[in-house]
């Protein structure tokens, strides 16, 4: 248990601390379309489902991970990369709201992957 709250606050104080110089110099977005199907839901606590939008069918897509922890006909979905100093946050969009999903901090592993997308979906 000590070691859990040990490692929860160096955690925190790493944020606070990375937080504070964090400027965004890059963001990214990759559109998954407008919603034209949604079929083949589960009844969980964290409700996925196929989704079928006018750029890509996608299966098990955790719907409540957009804002408003549900999707409809027509919303415009996209995930939004952010690239600060220090790190890279990833946001689920639908319309023109977002909410954060992930964040991936320079010295962890995922940092090279997100900042592959933030490249990849920049370009386009």
């Amino acid at each position: 248990m000590r070691i859990l709250v040990t490692f929860i606050y160096v955690i925190v104080l790493i944020s606070l601390l990375t937080g504070c110089v964090n400027t965004i110099e890059e963001t990214a977005i990759y559109e998954l379309g407008n919603v034209r199907k949604i079929k083949l839901c589960d009844n969980v606590i964290y409700k996925t489902c196929t989704v079928v939008t006018t750029k890509h069918t996608i299966k098990n897509l955790q719907v409540s991970n957009f804002p408003g922890n549900d999707i409809k006909f027509n919303d415009f979905l996209f995930y939004r990369y952010i690239k600060y100093s220090q790190k890279i946050s990833i946001q689920y969009c639908k319309n023109t709201s977002c909410q954060p999903y992930a964040s991936c901090y320079k010295f962890m592993p995922c940092y090279s992957e997100y900042y592959d997308k933030v490249v990849l979906y920049s370009k386009e």
